[in-house]
């Protein structure tokens, strides 16, 4: 299930406003019990990520098998040569398999993500105000969504 355009528009639609004013015992939206606490923080309806909601129950999904072999020397020790020599057996010896390469990356107040697999690459600008944690995370999202 996604989260649509229609749900935000109907949270935050001043146009629905005037039915809540008509029955003052109809509870109002989130969108219009929240708006001045939104306005007081400023909240820009643009900041926000949409994302989406796998339909399958998580624990019916097969767990994904991840490999940390590159990760067992330090970056700072190790000559990127022989990570890159590493990578290259990596793919050698998963030549079957479906190869995603994601990336997530904040510079000062810019922040995007990006997922690379066959000849395609897709990125995203998100938010100035995200994390790096949340880029990398959403370049994740790209990834299993190309799945």
């Amino acid at each position: 299930m996604q989260i649509s355009q229609t749900l935000l528009i109907k949270l935050f639609n001043s146009n629905f406003k005037t039915s809540f004013d008509r029955k003052p015992n109809q509870i109002p939206s989130l969108g219009f019990r929240t708006s001045s606490d939104l306005e007081k923080i400023d909240y820009k309806k643009k900041t926000v990520s949409l994302t989406t909601v796998c339909s399958t129950l998580p624990w019916l999904l097969a767990r994904p098998t991840t490999n940390f072999s590159l990760h067992s020397s330090d970056k700072g020790n190790t000559p990127p040569d022989i990570f890159k020599s590493r990578f290259y057996e990596l793919c050698n010896q998963f030549s079957d398999y479906y190869h995603i390469f994601t990336h997530g990356e904040k510079v000062s107040d810019k922040v995007a993500a990006a997922v690379v697999h066959d000849q395609n690459c897709k990125s995203v600008r998100l938010p100035n105000n995200i994390s790096i944690f949340r880029a990398e995370l959403y370049a994740l999202v790209l990834a299993i969504e190309v799945v």
